[in-house]
């Protein structure tokens, strides 16, 4: 779980499900009713956006993780599960994105 690592990068390169929250110094699951909204950045230094919502293509949002996919209604990348997405994501290929 998130909750278990104690530091900034660690917790960032420990899934792309997790993020540092800066209002109480802890790691949680992006999402997380009891984190934040944005992570926070880590000694000044720029993290990677590897959040679902940072890839632009259907191709790339489906290679970039299980936990992403594609959702025709709004042609974005949402988190599987998110109150944002849809409930199935597409076929990149089938639906030629």
């Amino acid at each position: 779980s998130c909750a278990s690592h104690t530091g900034c990068e660690e917790c960032y390169h420990s899934s792309l499900e997790c993020h540092w929250c800066g209002s109480d110094n802890a790691c949680h699951a992006r999402g997380s009713i009891y984190g934040c909204l944005d992570g926070s950045y880590c000694n000044s230094t720029p993290k990677v956006d590897n959040a679902c919502a940072s890839h632009k293509s259907c191709s790339e949002c489906s290679l970039s993780s299980s936990l992403c996919h594609w959702c025709e209604s709004d042609d974005a990348c949402h988190a599987r599960g998110s109150i944002y997405g849809c409930i199935n994501g597409v076929n990149c290929y089938s639906n030629q994105r």
